[in-house]
């Protein structure tokens, strides 16, 4: 049978479309081979250029203060109604967080993911729960989404007298070690989170000591003015640590004896708030120091510490994807705030939806929806992402930065904005220039984020202890 030329001209044209496919398939392939192959090659001029070095190992003292603020940590007595603790927010398991979206502190019941609200309680913090890893480092010049606890020193690490930004002003308490130790008050004096509300009581299964207390701390701070508050309530505190002339209770022995074995020639009538705040640093800079990770092990010159795949997503991370624009330096953070038309969810900040970040801080119209740029060590343990957890996985995080103006407004049905004009307006200019990346290319990113992982702790058994001297530790998961 003889073809005809259409037929011929058809088959022809198939074959070339075929070879040429089959060509462009073995082209792809030969260059991803030829990037795994100079891949290292490439992350060495990378890591010259940008002066890339792995994070130093903290050195570990589990000293006598260290001891005092591990305790403190997890001591409910630190809290209104004797239910709540540092570590109700800040659980390992949870990379330093509770996994939820908004953190839920006093009038609340469990932990982690597991806590709800008491019924007809509206206590929800309005802020997703920060993780504490190695905000020690001297990079750090900023705590909280708004940095309203800041340092501001020339050459970080070589002063020994700060200055300290927060709410506080000049009522900070003296003789603050760091920022950590700045930062600590806060959480403690807030009603949303561990004071709790004016008439509330603990809780009826506490022990007999404890239970169905009047809370004194919130009663005390509904008269007085924030300086005020933050100060007599940490004095109360004291007192319900280590006792008065007016109280006596089994605990107040073995706190007293920590006190002066972490202070040593520190008298009891001489306890300050700034005691129980250096202590529970010091607890927070050595448990939390978790910097042993396969990308510092690369750094160090270990070439198979990391995948192929977490190399090419270091490369894109520090190229391509422009991530280290932002996420730079030790901590894979600028310490900078950034608006990236992150949709409002939850209550916000005021009640009403509405979260202004860093203008809370200065008053600055410019500062309005800007949050400070989160760190990435250990990124991938701290779900859900931003400010208000409106983010449950990585990827989504990298497609909100890819398009903040597409994924601004996800939450409307109508496909409206959720955020204001004015917030659109204020999106960071590394957002202006819309970038395109493959799913591949998000999974590689993926690949070098799981890189920047410490699962393990340099601390193991002894970042919990098994009770504190109120006997009040078991009974935070009720």
């Amino acid at each position: 049978m003889i073809l005809s030329n259409k037929y011929i001209s058809i088959i022809v044209i198939a074959l070339l479309l075929s070879f040429g496919l089959e060509y462009l398939h073995f082209k792809k392939i030969q260059n991803e081979f030829e990037e795994m192959v100079d891949i290292d090659l490439i992350l060495s001029e990378i890591i010259s250029n940008n002066n890339l070095e792995a994070l130093e190992t903290r050195k570990v003292y589990l000293d006598d203060k260290f001891i005092l603020g591990r305790t403190l940590f997890h001591e409910p007595l630190l809290s209104g109604t004797r239910d709540v603790a540092c570590i109700t927010c800040h659980l390992p398991q949870f990379g330093s967080s509770d996994g939820l979206s908004a953190s839920i502190g006093s009038e609340g019941r469990g932990l982690g993911q597991s806590r709800k609200m008491k019924e007809g309680k509206v206590n929800l913090q309005p802020r997703n729960s920060l993780d504490l890893f190695n905000r020690d480092h001297n990079s750090v010049t900023s705590l909280f989404w708004d940095g309203n606890v800041e340092v501001s020193r020339e050459l970080l690490g070589d002063s020994k007298d700060p200055n300290f930004h927060t709410p506080l002003g000049d009522s900070l308490p003296n003789n603050i070690e760091n920022l950590m130790a700045a930062q600590s008050i806060f959480p403690i004096t807030r009603h949303d989170e561990m004071l709790g509300n004016p008439g509330s009581i603990s809780p009826n299964f506490l022990p007999d000591e404890h239970a169905n207390k009047d809370n004194k701390l919130a009663n005390l701070s509904s008269t007085l003015n924030y300086n005020e508050k933050l100060n007599k309530v940490m004095s109360l505190i004291i007192d319900r640590l280590v006792g008065n002339e007016n109280a006596s209770h089994f605990w107040h022995d073995d706190y007293r004896d920590l006190f002066t074995k972490a202070y040593p020639g520190l008298e009891i009538k001489n306890i300050t708030p700034a005691h129980i705040m250096n202590a529970l640093s010091r607890y927070e800079e050595i448990a939390f120091a978790t910097r042993d990770t396969p990308w510092d092990k690369y750094l160090n010159g270990d070439m198979e510490a990391i995948s192929v795949d977490a190399k090419i997503g270091a490369k894109l991370f520090y190229s391509k994807a422009r991530c280290s624009t932002c996420h730079s330096g030790a901590l894979f953070s600028d310490f900078n705030f950034h608006s990236i038309g992150v949709p409002k969810f939850g209550q916000g900040f005021d009640g009403n939806g509405e979260d202004l970040g860093r203008y809370y801080v200065t008053k600055n119209n410019q500062d309005k929806n800007k949050f400070r740029t989160s760190p990435l060590r250990n990124v991938m343990l701290t779900a859900p992402y931003f400010h208000n957890g409106s983010v449950s996985n990585i990827e989504e995080v990298i497609n909100q930065h890819l398009n903040p103006y597409l994924h601004s407004k996800k939450y409307n049905d109508d496909g409206s904005f959720v955020i204001a004009n004015d917030e659109l307006q204020n999106i960071s200019s590394i957002n202006e220039i819309k970038l395109v990346l493959t799913n591949k290319e998000i999974f590689y990113l993926k690949e070098f984020l799981i890189a920047l992982n410490d699962n393990g702790s340099l601390l193991k058994d002894e970042l919990t202890p098994k009770t504190v001297p109120s006997g009040l530790l078991k009974y935070l998961d009720r």
